[in-house]
């Protein structure tokens, strides 16, 4: 290969910037990653949430899926947020909408469309992304770009939790509330309905792209019809995939799977217009 035809290569490549702090609480920088597609500026960008039952989990865990957008015409963003059981809800909620007003906040020095923004998550990632594009409370706003909203124009859920209060077993339910919330299960019914998207859906609220496995015992595939039967009430545009013998994780041998996230991409673009 010719130095001009790697050259032409290397400027022709998503580029990324990492470690980026977006915000500051207490002793914790939250940072993310931001990969930028090829060419000019600005991009339509989509703000990724990983996932680990709001506990575990790591902004690099969205990598692949976020070079996958980069190459594909899309900014994406891959962002730190606080975890339970030292935070507990809001304070992940609270997180990721400041990454996105932080982001669209700095639009134009980071190569940016504000106008354009859309969300993507999986699991409690996916919740998050639900939440941050369905609700943008004044009272929650931390001093971070206050001017900016957190809603988005679209959502890629991949099989995330809508709707707390129903579906999962009892004892996932009793395990996870006073570690998420910080009550018993039966003391937290209000905060459960709180912190459940569906609760939240209006007929304002933007498109959504769910992926869903029918052998999912972590979030049952009910989360997923639950939304779509909201979604279609409403006359929203929802797009549901539900990939047979998948369960809660996704098989990047699976052509199913990879026709699914090939659709989601070209869907996040579609609603960055």
């Amino acid at each position: 290969m010719s130095l001009i035809a790697i050259a032409a290569a290397v400027l022709l490549s998503p580029s990324v910037k990492s470690d980026i702090v977006y915000a500051v609480r207490g002793q914790d920088q939250l940072k993310l990653d931001l990969h930028l597609p090829a060419g000019p500026g600005p991009h339509p960008c989509v703000v990724v949430m990983h996932g680990g039952s709001w506990m575990v989990g790591k902004r690099g865990d969205m990598t692949s899926m976020c070079q996958a957008m980069a190459q594909n015409g899309l900014a994406a963003a891959t962002i730190d947020y606080r975890l339970a059981p030292k935070h507990k809800f809001p304070a992940a909620i609270i997180d990721t909408r400041t990454a996105i007003r932080w982001l669209k906040g700095n639009a134009e020095s980071l190569g940016l469309d504000q106008k354009r923004f859309t969300s993507a998550g999986a699991s409690a990632g996916a919740h998050l992304a639900l939440m941050t594009a369905m609700e943008d409370p004044p009272k929650a706003k931390d001093g971070i770009f206050v001017s900016q909203s957190s809603r988005t124009r679209a959502v890629l859920n991949v099989f995330g939790p809508t709707l707390l209060t129903k579906d999962f077993p009892e004892a996932t339910v009793n395990l996870l509330s006073p570690i998420i919330i910080g009550k018993p299960a039966n003391e937290a019914q209000l905060e459960l309905n709180h912190y459940s998207p569906l609760k939240f859906l209006t007929k304002d609220d933007p498109p959504i792209f769910t992926i869903h496995g029918d052998a999912d015992t972590i979030v049952p595939v009910r989360q997923a019809t639950r939304l779509d039967e909201k979604m279609k009430e409403l006359r929203l545009k929802h797009t549901m995939v539900i990939i047979s013998e998948m369960g809660h994780e996704l098989d990047a041998e699976n052509e199913q799977v990879l026709d699914a996230l090939r659709e989601a991409i070209d869907f996040l673009k579609a609603n960055s217009r």
